[in-house]
Parts: structure tokens; sequence; C-alpha cells
């Protein structure tokens, strides 16, 4: 059985609980999207073995939505930025949906 906090879904409801401890500043913002983006990278787990752990557990972050990000990004482009990339495309992707809920709840 996987580690739990190795689990993309686990990654998701954690940023997604982190979006509710900071929904009045997200939904007060003028600019809430900026904010998404920031909260999506902070994310992203940056050590190697976490997200070699990611990865196993969740083959499917080894292909990023956007391939075009995989091209624009240099020589330096590895298995771990592409676990990275596809990482926060999924919590960007979470994150967008809580924020229109939310908008959809207070609306």
């Amino acid at each position: 059985m996987p580690d739990i906090k190795h689990t993309l879904r686990w990654l998701i409801e954690d940023f997604k609980d982190t979006l509710e401890q900071e929904k009045k500043e997200i939904l007060s913002s003028d600019y809430p999207d900026d904010l998404l983006h920031e909260y999506a990278d902070s994310a992203v787990p940056v050590y190697n073995w976490d997200l070699a752990q990611l990865l196993a557990n969740n083959q499917e972050l080894a292909f990023p939505d956007e391939p075009t990000l995989v091209a624009d990004s240099g020589d330096d482009f590895n298995i771990f930025k592409i676990i990275m990339f596809s990482v926060y495309e999924r919590l960007l992707e979470a994150g967008h949906e809580w924020f229109n809920e939310q908008k959809a709840e207070v609306g």
C-alpha cells in the first residue's frame, strides 16, 4: 500500500485544505488567479525522493498535460521536472475548481 502522503489524491486534498484556510484572502483578492498559482507552486514537492515516490504511486505524472512546457524548459530538463510540472498542473486545476465552487456559493 502506498504511503498516503505520496499520492496525488492526498496532495490535492492537502492543497484544498490550504485554500480553505486562506479562503478569505483568496476571495477578497483583486487577483485571485495569481494567488492560486502561488499556492499551487508552493505545494509542489521539491525533493527528488518525494517526486519519485509520487511517480511510483501515480504513473500518470510522467505525462504532463502541457507538452509545450517540456519543450520550453531548456537543457537541464529531467524526469523530476516533468513530475513537478504534472503535479503543478493538477494542483492548479483543482485550485480553479475549488475557486469556481466558492464563487458559486457566494454568488
